[in-house]
């Protein structure tokens, strides 16, 4: 009988342990991380030295609502996957670029690699920020639907500049949530 009461007693203990740990990773995963200014002037001057942004992303990706701050990389960088980070999709145009289209995709759920996990918390007139060559793009959310997985998004034709976030959506299995978002502010950093 001890033995079954010391068997229980150290399960609950791992049980418990088990959700602590859980609930420090994910609040760690989702504290907001501030965009330090010394490293938009190192990413500026070429020296792009850093522990949180490594020396070669071409860029961040800011979504202060729901505390999103991540790197991006070149589309053809290895790391440029939503496998670890927030993906820039083929057939993107980088914010300086006239009429620019940037597509970024990053996985939903749980876990470490799930930046757009709140992205559905988001809504029209919601702003964010992608922070890429000495200037800051400040872009406001007009649509949000809910797309056919197939491979595409579709987007409205417009001169906009703009930047699409996608992800799986979390309630519709074979459906993707697309929001698209045109640039309000360009601002010198």
């Amino acid at each position: 009988m001890q033995r079954k009461k010391w068997a229980y007693s150290l399960l609950f203990l791992l049980l418990y342990l088990g959700g602590f740990f859980l609930l420090l990773e994910t609040q760690e995963r989702r504290t907001p991380q501030k965009i330090e200014s010394s490293w938009i002037e190192r990413i500026n001057s070429g020296n792009k030295k850093g522990e949180f942004y490594p020396e070669d992303a071409i860029g961040v990706l800011s979504i202060p609502k729901i505390n999103v701050v991540q790197n991006l990389y070149e589309i053809d960088d290895q790391r440029n996957t939503v496998e670890q980070n927030v993906m820039i999709l083929k057939g993107s145009t980088y914010p300086n670029q006239e009429k620019s289209k940037l597509y970024l995709a990053a996985h939903s759920g749980s876990g470490k690699i799930a930046y757009f996990e709140e992205l559905d918390e988001l809504q029209k007139k919601d702003t964010f920020n992608i922070y890429y060559k000495e200037k800051v793009y400040t872009y406001q959310i007009d649509i949000i639907e809910s797309q056919e997985k197939t491979g595409t998004i579709t987007v409205p034709v417009t001169s906009k500049k703009q930047a699409i976030l996608t992800t799986c959506h979390p309630q519709k299995e074979k459906k993707q949530l697309v929001l698209v978002a045109s640039l309000i502010k360009e601002t010198d950093i």
